[in-house]
């Protein structure tokens, strides 16, 4: 039984390894160039995912009738208190 074993890094890992190619001025401009490129193209990637991804906001929850008439009616209570109406 063979085992497969998935050495592709992550995105993190990717950028991580690109921004030491870029920081290295030891480096090659053919690999400096390669790394900006591969950049570029992730960020593409990441955007075009948030764009698959993108949901509609929430409605407004609906406000709780009970709940505002029991405010109101406490209000109006607290209003006829105040002016010694009752």
């Amino acid at each position: 039984m063979s085992r497969t074993v998935d050495l592709c890094p992550t995105w993190e890992a990717a950028a991580r390894i690109y921004l030491m190619v870029l920081e290295n001025r030891h480096a090659p401009e053919a690999s400096r160039d390669a790394a900006r490129t591969e950049i570029m193209r992730l960020a593409k990637a990441f955007d075009a995912t948030q764009a698959d991804l993108e949901v509609e906001p929430e409605p407004e929850p609906e406000p709780d009738a009970a709940r505002w008439q029991a405010e109101r009616r406490w209000h109006a209570d607290a209003a006829r208190d105040e002016l010694d109406l009752v």
